[in-house]
């Protein structure tokens, strides 16, 4: 079996982000990116199958320009088997990058795709469910525990709203790794030495025959407001006095 496990180039979670003084974007120059976390542990959680022997083979893909090579690199050294990068000037939209992956995985047949649950630059939640509808495979989001069957199946822990919920899923299936599905190792110095020598194969979008225009635009950024001190009431009628005075009228 081949797990593919699709990654993202986003600004390090320990880096404050910054918005430009036009509110056109987010900084991100000379700003340390590194994978997204959720994708990290998707790529931990394939590893573990691979190294159980279960899995033949890893493999690693990304969209984006050059920088992205950086992340594939990091993959290497974690333990992937193969790095592959879809040639864009800019990461796209979660739709269109969804696209993208289904056309590059008709030349390039996985059985199972594990990816984060989501981005923590935008936190669409896109991907996954947009792969599975597109490829038309099962699907099976929020993993907190996977477990592959020989019967060509998988079972799945879904965190659900009211708990965890289990079910079963046919093979080939999209799983988006929730948090607790695993801690992502750390790669070695040896091993993030050999990984500067190793390939990444690069696959230029236009040779996928799918247009880039975006269909969603982002006008402007802000800062989330700051939040404001709480206010003790004496009573009820002193509390809808407060209501009606900051304009949310009971």
């Amino acid at each position: 079996m081949i797990i593919c496990v699709p990654i993202k180039r986003v600004i390090d979670y320990r880096v404050s982000a910054h918005i430009r003084p036009d509110a056109d974007a987010i900084v991100t120059a000379g700003v340390k990116h590194s994978i997204n976390p959720f994708d990290e542990i998707a790529l931990e959680r394939a590893l573990q199958e691979r190294d159980s022997g279960l899995v033949k083979k890893v493999i690693v893909v990304a969209v984006g320009d050059a920088d992205t090579n950086e992340i594939l690199r990091s993959a290497l050294a974690m333990g992937a088997d193969e790095a592959h990068r879809i040639h864009a000037s800019k990461t796209p939209s979660p739709f269109l990058t969804a696209q993208l992956l289904k056309l590059w995985l008709e030349k390039n047949p996985c059985d199972c795709i594990i990816t984060g649950k989501q981005a923590i630059d935008d936190d669409a939640n896109q991907l996954g469910q947009l792969l599975a509808g597109f490829l038309g495979w099962s699907q099976a989001m929020f993993a907190s525990k996977v477990s592959f069957k020989k019967e060509a199946a998988v079972e799945v822990t879904r965190e659900i709203d009211g708990g965890l919920e289990t079910i079963v899923c046919q093979m080939p299936a999209v799983i988006s790794a929730d948090l607790r599905l695993a801690e992502p190792r750390l790669a070695s110095l040896p091993a993030i030495m050999l990984a500067k020598g190793k390939p990444i194969t690069v696959t230029d979008a236009s040779e996928l025959e799918l247009s880039l225009t975006e269909k969603t635009r982002v006008f402007n950024y802000r800062t989330a407001p700051i939040r404001q001190g709480g206010k003790r009431v004496a009573n009820l009628n002193e509390l809808m006095q407060v209501l009606n005075e900051a304009g949310m009228e009971a």
